[in-house]
């Protein structure tokens, strides 16, 4: 796509979001949605070279002014979309179904587009072991979580059967990180942990045996505009992650031996998410266009973010930032 692109990103102040904006191409006029945090547009201001138009508003709200806009002709619109705080959900599955689901059917109630490209998630394949894959696996995900990222997923193929988009990419991706992301994201605690803190001790829910792919948020980013270049890409759905995942004892022990600490690994309670499996044979990186290869390595994709908390102690490592995290 060489012609200019008036492009919607819901969920612009993610940290997907974030990293999207800062890779945005000089023909994309975008118009970056986003809720309750009150500090994007500073950082907006501080890191976008290409400035995009602020829209601020509760897209779980029907009645919110953010529909007032609806006459926006958008060609393309990324739903990044989603709770983040996993773990609470089990209690509040409500909540889930708000952010992830009521988002899509209301914003498409009242916007229409060219293209609509849905975030969901490797976690509507919860349950399954071993490798999943989109032709040969079936999501039966009983987590709110996946619940309501796989409900979603068919709500945008119900707005494209009655013409409100006319296709849309859904790209069910799994573990990511990087910069410009929350402090109490696993990667950040560990290295405050392990790098600054030179404390051995980190506790976590569950056993520690959840997969984790630990994909790299640029390749993420970069995989995006291959599919967004390609316009014979449609009406797709896609498997985003890593052939060769971690668990979550491995990434601890991974960053421990990175910073030379051996990690004490406290275990309590249990972890709700129950991520076993792996993308497999058929995965899009090989068999599928865009072809496509992870280019940042676990080890390097630390030390980016090491990098970035050193240039934002403010925020990365302040003494209430705990060590630990429920994963």
């Amino acid at each position: 796509m060489d012609t200019a692109l008036k492009v919607g990103i819901l969920g612009a102040s993610s940290f997907i979001g974030k990293n999207l904006l800062l890779q945005v191409p000089s023909n994309w006029e975008v118009y970056a949605f986003y809720n309750t945090n009150d500090q994007f547009p500073k950082w907006v201001s501080k890191y976008c070279t290409i400035k995009p138009n602020l829209i601020q508003g509760d897209l779980t709200d029907p009645n919110s002014d953010v529909y007032t806009l609806a006459a926006l002709k958008l060609d393309l619109v990324i739903s990044l979309v989603g709770n983040t705080k996993h773990v609470p959900t089990e209690w509040q599955p409500m909540y889930d179904l708000q952010v992830n689901t009521h988002t899509v059917i209301n914003f498409l109630n009242y916007f229409s587009c060219k293209k609509f490209i849905l975030f969901s998630a490797g976690l509507v394949y919860e349950g399954h072991r071993g490798f999943v894959s989109v032709e040969k696996t079936m999501p039966m995900p009983f987590h709110p979580y996946g619940i309501s990222k796989l409900a979603s997923e068919g709500y945008v193929r119900y707005f494209k059967d009655i013409g409100k988009i006319d296709s849309f990419i859904i790209i069910r991706l799994f573990g990511v990180y990087g910069i410009h992301d929350h402090p109490r994201r696993l990667p950040y605690r560990l290295i405050k942990q392990f790098a600054f803190n030179q404390n051995p001790q980190f506790e976590i829910l569950g056993d520690g045996t959840n997969h984790w792919d630990a994909i790299y948020v640029t390749d993420v980013v970069n995989w995006l505009q291959l599919i967004i270049e390609n316009d014979d890409i449609e009406n797709e759905i896609y498997d985003f992650g890593n052939p060769e995942p971690l668990s979550i004892n491995q990434v601890i022990n991974g960053v421990g031996k990175l910073f030379g600490i051996k990690p004490q690994i406290f275990k309590t309670g249990f972890a709700n998410e129950n991520a076993r499996f792996q993308v497999g044979n058929s995965y899009y990186q090989f068999m599928k266009e865009p072809y496509y290869e992870l280019r940042v390595d676990f080890e390097q994709g630390i030390m980016k973010i090491k990098e970035f908390m050193e240039q934002h102690p403010e925020i990365y490592l302040k003494e209430d930032c705990k060590g630990g995290l429920g994963v």
